[in-house]
This record gives structure tokens, C-alpha cells and sequence, in this order.
């Protein structure tokens, strides 16, 4: 994900999805997650947001043991 990160700040989508096709929904993720108390996150509901953020983690895991199985990790 490290890399696919690197090619995103260099503007690489192509390569950012190549390396790591979740980057941007993880992106999303996680900055749900750090402003979940925030006035800006207030029209989610707490538990629609806890329901978001765990299908966006079990979807992330998901993909996770597909590229594993395909050996489609670069």
C-alpha cells in the first residue's frame, strides 16, 4: 500500500491502482474514522458509520486474500 501511496502523491493512478486498487476508498476509511466526532460527519449516525467503516473493512480483507490468491500482489 506503501507504494501505491508513493504513486498517488506522484500523481500516478495508473500506478497506484496497479499497485493497490483500495487505496483511495482506505483513504475515505480512515478519515471517516479519525473525524468521526466532528460537526462535519453529523449527518451519519453513529452506528451507520461504525457499519460503514466495518464493511469497508471486511471489503478491504476481502480483496486482500483475492490478490493473495490470484498472486496478484506486485
Amino acid at each position: 500500500m506503501t507504494r501505491a501511496a508513493v504513486s498517488l502523491a506522484h500523481l500516478d493512478f495508473a500506478g497506484s491502482f496497479a499497485a493497490h486498487p483500495l487505496l483511495l476508498p482506505v483513504l475515505v476509511l480512515v478519515f471517516a474514522g479519525m473525524h468521526r466526532d466532528t460537526k462535519m460527519m453529523r449527518f451519519f449516525s453513529k452506528k451507520m458509520l461504525d457499519a460503514l467503516l466495518i464493511g469497508g473493512a471486511a471489503v478491504f480483507f476481502g480483496i486482500y486474500l483475492l490478490r493473495l490468491d490470484f498472486s496478484a500482489i506486485p
